[in-house]
């Protein structure tokens, strides 16, 4: 497999999560956070994505 962008992790489904479009874009720009210690996704409370 191709290593994805960014990160090189491998493109897998179980390496990836399912996003609405509004929730895609706040990712994307960094207001929502995955924890990794607590497998969740968290929001930044200092952003406001729209």
């Amino acid at each position: 497999m191709e290593a994805s962008r960014g990160n090189g992790a491998p493109d897998s489904s179980d390496n990836g999560l399912l996003l609405c479009r509004n929730h895609h874009r706040a990712f994307d720009i960094g207001c929502l956070q995955y924890d990794a210690a607590t497998a969740r996704l968290r929001r930044r409370e200092d952003c406001t994505p729209f």
